[in-house]
């Protein structure tokens, strides 16, 4: 069986979290709040909803911006975190939280994609 960074997985927002429970997911959005432990943070997606990603390891470095996450929807919801990658932003182009944003965040396989309507510059990775 293929592990969960190799397996294709769904690119979601927070409305779709209780529709993946038990399954891999692709998470975009921007870091809100990091616990004081370094093992937890919440995101918010397209449409300012926020999402709890939990770690199995606390981190190593600031995390802030915009991030993709890699991992499971527990049944509360709360996606466990696999790996995670920052991505930058282009000077003066925000992170959009209008709808207009969502049509990047609906579910299709995730892979290497430029998200035009994020406008992010994204590091070289093997697979998403």
């Amino acid at each position: 069986m293929a592990s969960l960074l190799d397996a294709s997985k769904p690119r979601i927002n927070c409305s779709m979290l209780s529709q993946h429970i038990g399954r891999g997911v692709c998470f975009v959005g921007r870091v809100e709040k990091v616990h004081p432990t370094g093992k937890m943070f919440s995101v918010s997606d397209g449409e300012g909803k926020s999402a709890t990603v939990e770690l199995n390891e606390p981190l190593e470095e600031e995390l802030s911006g915009i991030v993709e996450v890699i991992g499971m929807v527990s049944s509360k919801g709360v996606i466990t975190s696999t790996t995670y990658n920052i991505l930058r932003e282009d000077k003066g182009i925000p992170f959009a939280r209008e709808s207009s944003c969502l049509p990047s965040l609906t579910p299709t396989s995730c892979s290497r994609w430029p998200l035009p309507s994020l406008s992010l510059v994204l590091p070289e990775v093997s697979s998403c």
